[in-house]
């Protein structure tokens, strides 16, 4: 069997170049996780009480991938949610001004969540994230993906404090509740 020529070889390279450069940045299962992600934050409002009136329409406020925000924006606009629901980046800020919830997602957000929780504890806002100490750190809710199933973890300690209610069928899906 002969080997391709030199210049048919040269051929193929802008071709394997091509393909490449056009792959998605992600892959299939951080797809899915975002995803999954996405779907929880949209609809894990509906299991939560504030004290005061829950605002509407509602913020759902992230800090760090941007393909967060970029998978909550399609889910919002398929679902057709955008009268009742938005995003926010919180980015350099630290202030969680006008959000109903905060994400931390901590693969990319590490610096700075602690002084994001305290001010999202006084202004009564839900607090989800995916890091290992999230709840430690005063988090309310903390997603873990195995095998791509989601499982979550409540502290009802910081939700109190937060004066947030979290809703019976909810604490029913959690893994743990604290």
């Amino acid at each position: 069997m002969s080997r391709p020529s030199f210049s048919s070889r040269l051929l193929i390279l802008p071709l394997l170049t091509s393909i490449v450069f056009f792959l998605p940045e992600t892959s299939v299962a951080e797809q899915t996780e975002l995803s999954i992600t996405s779907a929880f934050l949209t609809n894990v409002l509906d299991y939560i009480e504030w004290n005061d009136k829950k605002p509407e329409p509602s913020t759902i406020c992230v800090a760090g991938d941007m393909s967060v925000i970029t998978a909550l924006r399609e889910r919002i606009e398929e679902q057709k949610l955008t009268r009742t629901l938005s995003v926010k980046a919180i980015e350099t800020s630290r202030t969680t001004l006008g959000c109903t919830a905060l994400f931390v997602d901590n693969t990319t957000y590490q610096r700075g969540t602690a002084l994001l929780l305290n001010d999202a504890r006084s202004r009564q806002v839900l607090t989800i994230g995916n890091g290992a100490d999230f709840l430690t750190k005063g988090g309310i809710i903390q997603l873990q993906f195995n095998n791509r199933k989601l499982s979550f973890s409540i502290n009802t300690k910081s939700a109190s404090r937060s004066r947030i209610r979290i809703k019976a069928r909810l604490l029913e899906l959690a893994k743990q509740v604290f």
